[in-house]
Parts: structure tokens; C-alpha cells; sequence
């Protein structure tokens, strides 16, 4: 027998994978092909095997050095792939092989069709429509075909049919070796089949006949293979990505079932390719371990079918969690598209509100109901018709633009968004009257806090939390909080005598359902923080916080203060002025005996840790706990003191009347002594 690049293993234990087989023989040398053949009907493996390796000289390495050696258990049995025998053909056979070489031989034929192939094309030439363009004014064009690979990789080349050949001709002159996007792209003249095969095999005389043997060898294992093996790596609906099949330009039909149907256009327009997807459905939320077989097993309940094939990720070849499954019947397809409809909905979740779906099924949920023809491994799948990928893609670009419409700009979960606002730039009304030491701080502050964005991601900007700098160090906590309300006051008041916009309905709805609660005085600021120097006297650092109770307040506060010179007396002043016009009591207010030095602000969006508010709410949280139970245990004390009340005031008056039938019965006594006497 002659050395072949090909091992055939036996064997195998019946939980082996192709993977196992990979691993275990790669510790040779590179393998370039690996089969285990399986039975189509269980999806268990046959006990064997096919392993191709790069080179002879790995080949026998392995059968040397493996020999005896354990897989999963079992002692593997190594030897040279074979050919196939071939059986003697039945009377039938020999009949139709007499018809046909009874025929006279025919020649190649030609193709004069006006065909070009583009090769070197660059990825973001994905449709017929990306590369229509550059073609259609060389005159009509009948079709374009731009192929991919499973799972939705591009080839690199796609295939045109123009209407006349000189249109043809002077296309492949004018596009050949420009670029397209960037990237030279090669035209010349698509080969028929008979040419290119013609063609391939006249380069593989050329190799050497060892090769020629292996790779005969492995095309027969290939098929002595499982036959539904090919189907197992396309992950959406299946397509040609044969470059030999797709230049034929012949509708052939797949494994999968999945056939090309021509468009009744006319010749004038352009003739697009569109695939039968009748009898087609796409499942959602299947388990990651869920196997081909087990979801075939799972659908055959509604009808027989053609395949149910698994979506993988093309690059980890992993399963993403949905799939394919085709009916042979399409009627058995829209029976079981109807009773997924009749699936009845809970109510949404937490999680499904921010458009997160839940995987997990309820625990009341009824098994004699119509959802449990839909559970497998513990997970309610989600059926939906399946589309083709140009509908698909444009099904996802209309969720993304409704999911948008909706969140509005809370998609963005660390707010980037709000990284601009209050920026001060060349074109703002304020630039001119910054000092340039202002506007190197401002500088500064915008880089500092990009930076610090990009290089942590657990840090985002809150909503309604405002940081105040360059402010006076002569600013406490009681100024700060007049300053934040004073800005609220302020900003409404502008906008009443139409000095200032009104904010917009997205910028009032941008924390819906996330404001804070307004305290008991009604006042929007939540707290205002001046951040004190530990040593010394607590001096202030010249920065602070103001929180409010909404994200609209915020952003009053910061478009009114940012920029704006402040001066502690000023702050006096207005609040002193607001409680006599509104007739309160005046406030108490510090004596200003200092250089009241104008300063003007710096008003940004915060930068928070996503931990540290965390532990910040979880500490609100307790404290709200710790004082309802206060509250609580006072009351009942109270209620306690008002029984004890009761029982005491219950036992005087009984005392009383005892009493008083005592004071009764000595008078009577009394009474009758004094007749005696």
C-alpha cells in the first residue's frame, strides 16, 4: 500500500468529537482535515474516523508514535486511508451506462454569455447594489451576484451579467485594476464549468501524484462521511459559496433544501437572486449545548423536516443560541407559526422593559398548556419566520432605530453624551470674555476627564449630579445650596422673558423613571458639598457638588451657572431679596469681611463610579430601612404607654365603686345603730 497523508481511526469511543480527534492528533503536526463520521439519523459517531495531515512524514509520525494510545478511554486503531471499492454496477446501471456511451461525444460548451468575475473585492462591497454603480453606465445589467461563506463571510469576488458583450468588454477594460474602496480589484471573463474544471485539472497534472492521491482520498471519506456534515457551518439561511457552482450559473439544489429562484423581470432590470425560504423558521433562545439532533428531535413533533441547522459564530465556531428549522411541508410551518402565536405573555420584567428579554421560563407556568411544545432544556423558544439576510439586516437597523427612538439618549449607559455640555468653545457668546487662564483650565478639564473616560470603564457621568469649580474658597455648604436654587429660580425666569431656550421634551425625558424624590420641603437640590481640606481649619478646596432630584434640573443649574462670575455677597443679596419678595424670614447670613474676589464658575457633569454608587445607594437604602424601624418601634411604644393608660384608669374606677358601696354600707349601719339607741 502506498504512504498516504490520510490515517483512518477506529475505535473511537462514541462521545468522541471531531475537536477531540483535532486535538489529539495535532500534537504531530498540522492537520488539515479531520472527519469523524456519524450516523445522520442519531447524530452519534460510527466508532471512526478520517485524519488528513499536511505532510506524509506527520502521518507516519502519528501511526509510529500513537499507536496503542488511549482516546477517551479506548485504544485507538491507526492505519493508511484506503480507496473506496467500488461494487459492480446493477443491470440498470449497466443499461444507462450503454445508452450513454452509445452517444456521440460532444465538445465543451461555450459560454457566450456576457459574464464577468471581480476578484480582490474589498469587504465593504457586500450587496448587488454596492457594486451596481460602477458598472451600470458601460450599459444594462441582467444580474449581480456577490457570494458568501457560512456565516456570513464575504468571498472576495462577485460575478456580473451584462446585457451585450461589448458593454462587457468595455466594463472589464475601464474597471480592471481600479480601486474600490481603497483596494485594486482585478475583472476578466467568467469561465463556464467545463472551462474552469478544464482548467483545474490541467494545473493538478502538474502536481506531484502523491498529492493527487491524498486529495482524491479525502473527497471519497469526505463523502462516505456524514452527507449532512456540509450543512453544519452555515449559520443563517444556506448559500452558495462554491466559487465552481456559483460560476456555472445554474439554480442547483443544496443539502439544506434551500433553492434559487430567478426574479420574471425583464431584461431591461436587474435581475436579483432570492432564495425559497417557504416552510422556514427561526428559533430564538436555545441553550448553547443544545446539539442539531436534539432540536431536530424536538421539531419533528409538528412535522416531518429537511434539517434544523445551528447558528455559529464564524470565527469561534461556538453556537450563538438560534437556529433554522425547515418543514418539508409549509403547511406543517404555518401550523406551528400559529400555536407559537397562541404562546400567552407575561407580564414584561425589569429586564424586558430595557429591552433585555428573559431566557428562563416561570416556575407557575402550566406544562399542559401550548407553551410547553415550545420548552427544550428548560428555556421557552422564541419562533419567528424566517427571512432572507438583505430583510434580516434591515429588520435590525429598523429595532436599532425604534430601541433609539425609544431610550432616547439613554442608550448610551456611561452618558458620554453629556461630555460636551457646558463646553465653552470658539463659537459660544462667552469665549471672548474668558481670561486665557480660564480657558487653559477649561482645556485642561475636557482632556482630564476624556482620558479618564477611556481608561476606565467602570466610570460614567451622572445625570444629576453637577461639578462646581474655581469657585471662592469663602463658599460653604449653605452658599453652595443657595447658589444651586438660585440657578433653578433663575433659569425659569429667563426663560420666561425669552432671554434663554426653554430645555427640549428629550432633554426633560432623558432620566425618566430614575429621578429622586423631592424632599419634604419640596426643594429639587438633594445635597450641596463643598469638599474641605483635611488640614488647617477645613478650608475649602475651591471645588464643590450640587445634586438634584432630576436630570432637567441639572441642567437648568448648569446653563445658567456655567461661565457666570459669582461673588459671596452677590449670593447674599439675591437670596435675601427672593424671601422678602416671597415674604419669608430672611435667612442668617455670614458677615462679608473678606476680599470678595468675582470668580467664574466651572459647571460639568460629574464623573461617578458606578461602584461607589452603588454602595452609595445601598447605604440610602439602610438608612431608610433603619429609620422606618425607628419610626415603627417609637409607635409602638406610644401605643404601648396609651393600653397601659387604659388598664390603670379601667382599675381606679373599680376601686371606686368598691369604695363607694363601702361608704354606703357604714351609712346604713350607722343608721341602724342610732334606732337602736
Amino acid at each position: 500500500m502506498t504512504t498516504s497523508s490520510t490515517l483512518f481511526v477506529r475505535n473511537l469511543a462514541f462521545g468522541t468529537k471531531k475537536d477531540d480527534l483535532s486535538n489529539f492528533f495535532s500534537d504531530i503536526g498540522p492537520i488539515k482535515h479531520t472527519v469523524v463520521v456519524t450516523n445522520p439519523e442519531t447524530g452519534e459517531n460510527r466508532g471512526y474516523g478520517f485524519v488528513t495531515f499536511s505532510m506524509v512524514e506527520d502521518a507516519q509520525r502519528a501511526i509510529q508514535e500513537l499507536k496503542n494510545r488511549k482516546l477517551n478511554g479506548r485504544i485507538l486503531r491507526i492505519d493508511y486511508a484506503a480507496h473506496r471499492k467500488r461494487t459492480a454496477p446493477s443491470e440498470d446501471k449497466e443499461k444507462e451506462l450503454n445508452e450513454v456511451s452509445n452517444r456521440k461525444p460532444q465538445g465543451p460548451r461555450k459560454d457566450n454569455r456576457p459574464r464577468l468575475i471581480i476578484r480582490n473585492l474589498p469587504w465593504s462591497i457586500k450587496k448587488p447594489n454596492h457594486l451596481e454603480p460602477y458598472f451600470a453606465k458601460f450599459g444594462k445589467i441582467r444580474e449581480i451576484r456577490v457570494p458568501t461563506k457560512a456565516g456570513g463571510r464575504m468571498c472576495g469576488f462577485a460575478f456580473v451579467w451584462m446585457q451585450d458583450r461589448e458593454a462587457a468588454q468595455k466594463a472589464m477594460e475601464a474597471v480592471n485594476g481600479t480601486e474600490l474602496d481603497g483596494r485594486p480589484v482585478a475583472v476578466d471573463w467568467a469561465l463556464s464549468k467545463d472551462a474552469y474544471e478544464s482548467n483545474v485539472t490541467s494545473q493538478e497534472d502538474n502536481d506531484e501524484p502523491a498529492q493527487e492521491n491524498d486529495e482524491s482520498d479525502q473527497e471519497e471519506m469526505e463523502k462516505d462521511a456524514d452527507t449532512n456534515s456540509a450543512a453544519q457551518h452555515s449559520s443563517i439561511v444556506p448559500e452558495n459559496s462554491d466559487e465552481e457552482d456559483l460560476q456555472t450559473g445554474e439554480k442547483e439544489e443544496l443539502d439544506t433544501s434551500s433553492t434559487e429562484e430567478e426574479n420574471s423581470e425583464s431584461e431591461d432590470e436587474v435581475i436579483q437572486p432570492k432564495q425559497n425560504l417557504g416552510g422556514t423558521i427561526f428559533v430564538r433562545n436555545i441553550l448553547f449545548e443544545c446539539t442539531e439532533q436534539q432540536l431536530y428531535q424536538h421539531f419533528r413533533q409538528f412535522g416531518p423536516l429537511a434539517y434544523a441547522k445551528i447558528v455559529r459564530d464564524p470565527v469561534t465556531d461556538k453556537p450563538l443560541g438560534r437556529a433554522f428549522v425547515k418543514f418539508r411541508y409549509e403547511k406543517d410551518c404555518n401550523d406551528c407559526l400559529e400555536l407559537a402565536a397562541q404562546v400567552p405573555k407575561s407580564d414584561p420584567t425589569v429586564a424586558e422593559q430595557r429591552l433585555l428579554p428573559s431566557v428562563l421560563v416561570e416556575e407557575n407556568m402550566n406544562l399542559d398548556t401550548v407553551a410547553s411544545r415550545f420548552l427544550l432544556n428548560g428555556r421557552l423558544l422564541n419562533i419567528s419566520k424566517a427571512v432572507t439576510r438583505e430583510e434580516a439586516g434591515d429588520l435590525t437597523q429598523k429595532s436599532i432605530a425604534e430601541r433609539k427612538l425609544k431610550l432616547g439618549k439613554g442608550v448610551d449607559r456611561r452618558h458620554l453624551f453629556l461630555l460636551n455640555e457646558g463646553r465653552i468653545g470658539p463659537g459660544h457668546p462667552l469665549f471672548d470674555k474668558l481670561s486665557d487662564t480660564d480657558k487653559s483650565l477649561r482645556s485642561m478639564s475636557i482632556n482630564q476627564r476624556k482620558k479618564l473616560l477611556e481608561t476606565n470603564p467602570t466610570l460614567h457621568l451622572s445625570l444629576n449630579r453637577l461639578s462646581i469649580r474655581n469657585m471662592s474658597r469663602h463658599i460653604d455648604h449653605k452658599m453652595l445650596a443657595f447658589l444651586g436654587r438660585q440657578a433653578i429660580r433663575c433659569f425659569k425666569e429667563d426663560v420666561e422673558k425669552g432671554l434663554r431656550q426653554d430645555l427640549s421634551d428629550e432633554e426633560k425625558s432623558r432620566d425618566k423613571g430614575q429621578s429622586i424624590q423631592r424632599g419634604k420641603n419640596g426643594s429639587v437640590l438633594k445635597q450641596a458639598k463643598v469638599e474641605l481640606e483635611k488640614s488647617g481649619a477645613g478650608r475649602s478646596k475651591g471645588y464643590g457638588f450640587l445634586q438634584f432630584v432630576s436630570h432637567k434640573y441639572a441642567l437648568m443649574a448648569l446653563r445658567w451657572l456655567n461661565g457666570r462670575e459669582v461673588t459671596v455677597r452677590k449670593i447674599i443679596q439675591d437670596e435675601i431679596e427672593w424671601a422678602r419678595s416671597h415674604k419669608l424670614p430672611e435667612p442668617e447670613m455670614p458677615t462679608v469681611d473678606f476680599n470678595d474676589r468675582p470668580r467664574r464658575l466651572i459647571v460639568e457633569f460629574a464623573i461617578e463610579n458606578i461602584k461607589v454608587v452603588k454602595r452609595r445607594q445601598e447605604k440610602e437604602i439602610t438608612f431608610r430601612e433603619k429609620a422606618k424601624q425607628m419610626r415603627e418601634k417609637k409607635e409602638e411604644e406610644a401605643q404601648q404607654q396609651k393600653r397601659k393608660r387604659k388598664d390603670s384608669s379601667g382599675d381606679d374606677s373599680e376601686k371606686e365603686k368598691k369604695a363607694k358601696v363601702a361608704r354606703i354600707i357604714q351609712q346604713k349601719r350607722m343608721k341602724r345603730r342610732q334606732r337602736k339607741h
